[in-house]
């Protein structure tokens, strides 16, 4: 984790110092500085690339090729290097099941530092200057957007749209500095007193032979601990990003708002990694045809955007099918929600002993997804098998 780092920490403190110090005209070049040398250290090269990026995003214009380029030539990059092995690897065993042979090893080349968040902006961008959403930016202040160190390692995912204000009105006050130095505090404390504890508690807990071996119980117990687990840690990252970001006075998204009290699948999603699900909505849901065409063709999308979504999250097969798995969770919620509606009185349907219901039965349904983001398929199909009761 780089933010307990105490190189975090430095450069957090110089470009504070720098920031507050500094003509608001020159503080977007400031953060650029201070976030291209702070790659420079964690990523090293790659930096020249994010560069080049951000020199190309010049010439994106309303409904021009070079702004469709730019959104191609991003998702290469995250294609060929985060996928790139894996691609092959399917295509190797397509080949050997067609009776062809086996597709030479694809070197791997090292994941730089926050790439797939990088790529999300860097598509958000070129997406809206095509279809005129975002305004043409200075080269100083996109730079400061993509390389604001703060929330390069995991995000939230930000949004020019409310960055660039919040950037232009930064300033270092006592209300901000307070607000943020809480907030990275509780970041720290969920990181290292819950996550990590919750960590020590199912160590070793995810290995082939457990679901074959474990007791029942056991099983569920562990993949619980998880639910919370990547909870703890996920928003812990999110919160030391958000606190660190309102040091400067800037904004950027939430990105958690107490998922596991969400009463549905959609809701859920609207609760858990925001900024995530607004950019699946955004560019892959709504581009792949959305809820406003036929029903077949909003399954379709959903199972699409959702499949995508869990790829993102890792270059294996039990990503794809944990997307996959909340694909199916949103599309019977909602073929779902009309029937309940006409079977069940509203009294009954808002009652405060179903809406509990509903919290528990959803985070039932999240948890047994946390099955296949946590384990290797190997793994995770006996366990979720196991949990079913369909083997033993």
């Amino acid at each position: 984790m780089i933010f307990n780092e105490w190189t975090y920490a430095a450069f957090l403190a110089l470009a504070l110092v720098g920031f507050s110090l500094l003509p608001q005209r020159a503080r977007a070049a400031w953060l650029m500085t201070v976030g291209a040398l702070f790659y420079a250290f964690y990523g090293g090269l790659w930096l020249v690339v994010f560069i080049a990026e951000i020199v190309i995003s010049r010439f994106y214009e309303p409904k021009s090729r070079v702004s469709l380029w730019g959104i191609a030539q991003a998702v290469a990059i995250l294609a060929l290097v985060k996928y790139g092995p894996f691609l092959v690897a399917v295509a190797s065993d397509i080949s050997v099941r067609l009776g062809g042979s086996t597709l030479g090893p694809v070197a791997q080349i090292p994941l730089p530092l926050g790439l797939s968040f990088f790529v999300f902006e860097f598509v958000h961008y070129a997406a809206d200057r095509y279809f005129g959403r975002a305004e043409k930016q200075r080269l100083v202040d996109y730079g400061a957007f993509i390389l604001f160190f703060p929330t390069m390692i995991a995000g939230p995912i930000k949004r020019i749209q409310g960055f660039a204000p919040s950037l232009a009105n930064a300033r270092v006050n006592g209300a901000d500095l307070w607000f943020g130095l809480q907030r990275i505090a509780i970041g720290l404390c969920k990181k290292a007193i819950l996550a990590d504890n919750l960590s020590n508690l199912i160590e070793g807990g995810f290995t082939p032979n457990v679901p074959h071996e474990a007791r029942y119980a056991t099983l569920v117990f562990r993949i619980v601990v998880y639910s919370f687990r990547i909870y703890f840690d996920f928003s812990a990252y999110s919160d030391i990003a958000i606190g660190s970001a309102r040091l400067f006075g800037i904004h950027v998204p939430e990105n958690f708002n107490w998922p596991y009290l969400a009463k549905t699948p959609s809701e859920f999603w609207r609760r858990w990694h925001i900024s995530l699900s607004r950019w699946i909505t955004d560019y892959l849901f709504i581009p792949f045809g959305g809820s406003r065409g036929t029903r077949a063709r909003t399954i379709v999308a959903t199972l699409a955007a959702m499949t995508l979504s869990g790829l993102w999250h890792g270059a294996a097969w039990n990503f794809v099918i944990w997307g996959a798995y909340h694909a199916v969770l949103l599309v019977a919620y909602r073929g779902a929600r009309p029937i309940w509606q006409r079977v069940a009185p509203l009294t009954v349907r808002e009652s405060r002993p179903m809406q509990l219901a509903y919290i528990a039965g959803n985070f039932a349904l999240v948890t047994y997804g946390w099955i296949f983001f946590a384990m290797p398929i190997g793994t995770a199909l006996p366990y979720a098998l196991r949990l079913a009761g369909i083997s033993r």
